[in-house]
């Protein structure tokens, strides 16, 4: 397996990381204080136990953690890690999301000023009628002329 840079590197995420971290000059503990992991997480990192660590999520990103302190093109530690687990490639979101070419063809839907005036306007109409289908009839109802009883004579 070839790097960006086209120099060879090991296929397995672990082993690479751990030639990283020797050439660095950083033991085992040095590393593990920087990433803030146990040194026995790194070593099973290093050592492809992997399964031990959790669910795959934690793996990666541990993983994308310890490449980016490396100086490790995190894409393809990961690609590592998914091809010796066999599962298919994970897709970086956060370059899909961040990427300007795929920006650039997304639509955002923005509400104009004479869209919001139309809203305004129409939510205002909508509240008109529905005050005056409430509050109507009550108010006809009292301003109807009083039916007045008959007025009942004294007996004679």
């Amino acid at each position: 397996m070839t790097g960006s840079d086209g120099q060879a590197f090991p296929a397995d995420p672990g082993l690479r990381l751990r030639t990283a971290r020797v050439q660095a000059g950083l033991s085992v503990a040095e590393a593990a204080k920087r990433l803030r992991l146990p040194p026995d997480t790194l070593q099973a990192l290093e050592a492809g136990h992997l399964q031990a660590l959790g669910a795959s999520v934690i793996v990666r990103g541990h993983l994308r953690r310890y490449a980016a302190m490396m100086g490790l093109p995190e894409q393809e530690i990961l690609q590592g890690y998914d091809a010796s687990t066999g599962r298919l490639t994970q897709p970086d979101l956060r370059q899909v999301v961040t990427d300007p070419a795929v920006r650039s063809g997304v639509r955002r839907a923005a509400l104009r000023p004479r869209h919001a005036v139309v809203a305004a306007i129409v939510i205002v109409l909508l509240a008109l009628v529905s005050w005056a289908r409430h509050y109507a009839p009550k108010t006809a109802a009292l301003q109807s002329p009083a039916i007045t009883s008959p007025s009942r004579d004294p007996m004679p």
